[in-house]
Formats: structure tokens, C-alpha cells, sequence
């Protein structure tokens, strides 16, 4: 709210944690600190994986933050509620061109002619290469515009049962982690979630592909197959220097560099030679709390997205 001094608190759920905390923490701190009118509160919220659930929660009780991270993926969930506040105005005129972001960035959060969050950033799934065990296996490190058929090949030939090498991981417990994996592979193919006449599935033959190309690392054992949610276990043995390759994001670099892995990054295999990301990206989604506290919400958002 305001304070007795006239400064307005805003409160920020982050969703971060580890070194992501640390990074939006130190942030938060230098915009308190040249923002004398402006406290941003980073204290509240929860893990962006639990963010839509708790937004819900909140939008429901009439009792919320005034900026929270929402995925891309969950932008859609909340975007219609009429306590969310247009950005419009807010991206048009801050320090950052509205078309320097990626026209996919800028419609994924635009609806209806309204922009209804800010991106946070924009990521997309890449495959990290452990270059010793590349270089144990006489293998070259892989190039842009290789294939599915060349990533299974390649996680078949780093296997090394005998030493407990991987070729590459795969979550397998059947939630969110293990599925949207799937859908750059259904993208390529020429796939949708909902088929043209908006009835069925849009990708019933390519989605079988998709699922035997993950079959056949499974057929072959050169797959770690992580049975415990969040993935941990794989990026584990990753860390370990016992898996060739895995597939992640730049939210995972951080521990890898951290493990002391000497790594090489090469986009997403295909199967049209087309780079194709999973979703929209993730935002920075303002909450109406009043004139004051959006105004506030409105300033912060506008100077984190500055290059």
C-alpha cells in the first residue's frame, strides 16, 4: 500500500529460486535503491511451477500480488480476469521498443489487441553436450540443423553400460516436465493441440512419432528415465559427468557451470530442419491494486525489461 511518507509498497511474487532468486533479489534491491518513491516487496509467492495454482487462489479471495511471474504456457488462464492490468500503454512507451521483442513474443501476450503482461524472457529448449564423454566416444559434437533420427543415434553410441554412461535423459513420470518435451517435436511435424474443425486433437499421426522417437531411446537403454517429478534425478546424473546430452533450458546452465561440466549448446534436433520453440513467453503479469500500487507495479515492470 502507501505509506504515511507517501512511498508505495508492491509486491512481488517472483517465482524464482536459487540463482534466479539471487539475480531478481540484487535487481530489486538497485531499483529500491534509485526509486526512492517505490518499495518492491520480493518476499511473498511461490515457485513459478505453483505460480497459476496460487494466482488462481488469490484472484478467487480477492487478495493479490501486484506483479507475479506466469508462464507463458498459464498466461491464458488469467488473462481475461478484469484485475488484470493492461500493458499496453506500459510496453509502448517504455525503454525498450515494443517491436525490438519477437513478433511470437508480442502476440503471445497480446489478446484481442491488448497486451496483458510484459515478457520476462523468451526460452526455448536446447540440447547440453557433456564435450568429454563426446570426446570418449570419438564422437563429433553435434551441429545446428541435425535431426531426431542423428540425436538417437548419437545417445545409442555414448552409452557405456559398463561405466553407467547415458546417452541422453528423459523425465518419465507422465506430468508437465515429461509432455511438453513432446510438443516442439509435434510442432515441427505439423501438429496443433485442437485439429482445424475444433473437435479432435490436432496431433494424433505426428504425436505417434514424436512418442517413437522417445520409444526408440527407451528401446535402445541409451535413456536415463527419471521416475521422481521435477526432473532432479536426471539433471543429477547430468551434473555427475555420467550423461552425454539433455535436453533443457537456460534456467539450467547456472548448475551445470556450477558442476564444473565443460559443455557445448546446440538447438532442439528436427525433423524439418526448422527451429521451433515450446510456447509463448514468460511474463511479468500486473495486478490491479489500486491507482497507486498499478502506477508503482507499472514502473518497476517497465525497468526490468530494459536491455
Amino acid at each position: 500500500g502507501v505509506g504515511a511518507d507517501g512511498r508505495v509498497t508492491v509486491e512481488l511474487w517472483h517465482g524464482q529460486t536459487d540463482t534466479g532468486r539471487a539475480a531478481i533479489e540484487k535487481l530489486v534491491a538497485e531499483f529500491n535503491r534509485t526509486h526512492p518513491g517505490i518499495r518492491v516487496d520480493a518476499g511473498g509467492g511461490v515457485l513459478a511451477d505453483a505460480m497459476l495454482q496460487k494466482i488462481t487462489a488469490a484472484l478467487a479471495a480477492g487478495s493479490f500480488p501486484d506483479i507475479a511471474y506466469v508462464f507463458g504456457s498459464d498466461l491464458a488462464s488469467v488473462a481475461r480476469s478484469p484485475s488484470v492490468v493492461d500493458l499496453t500503454e506500459t510496453v509502448g512507451s517504455g525503454p525498450t521498443p515494443w517491436n525490438d521483442f519477437w513478433a511470437p513474443a508480442r502476440a503471445a501476450v497480446t489478446l484481442n489487441g491488448h497486451v496483458r503482461a510484459a515478457p520476462a524472457l523468451l526460452d526455448s529448449l536446447a540440447v547440453v553436450c557433456n564435450k568429454k564423454l563426446f570426446r570418449d566416444a570419438g564422437l563429433p559434437l553435434p551441429r545446428p540443423g541435425w535431426t531426431w533420427e542423428q540425436f538417437t543415434d548419437t545417445a545409442a553410441r555414448l552409452t557405456d553400460r559398463r561405466r553407467g554412461v547415458f546417452g541422453t535423459g528423459w523425465p518419465g513420470v507422465g506430468d508437465e516436465d515429461t509432455v511438453w518435451r513432446l510438443w516442439p517435436m509435434v510442432w515441427d511435424l505439423g501438429g496443433d493441440v485442437i485439429a482445424p474443425d475444433g473437435r479432435h486433437i490436432g496431433f494424433e499421426d505426428v504425436g505417434e512419432k514424436a512418442l517413437g522417437t522417445v520409444a526408440a531411446l527407451a528401446g535402445d537403454r541409451s535413456v536415463y528415465i527419471d521416475p521422481k517429478p521435477g526432473s532432479e534425478q536426471m539433471y543429477q546424473v547430468f551434473a555427475s559427468g555420467r550423461m552425454g546430452m539433455v535436453v533443457t533450458g537456460p534456467w539450467q546452465l547456472p548448475d551445470i557451470r556450477q558442476a564444473g561440466i565443460d559443455h557445448h549448446v546446440v538447438p532442439l534436433p528436427s525433423y524439418s530442419g526448422r527451429p521451433v520453440t515450446i510456447s509463448g513467453p514468460d511474463t511479468w503479469t500486473v495486478f490491479d491494486n489500486g491507482p497507486a500500487r498499478t502506477s508503482a507495479a507499472r514502473t518497476f515492470v517497465s525497468w526490468l525489461t530494459q536491455p
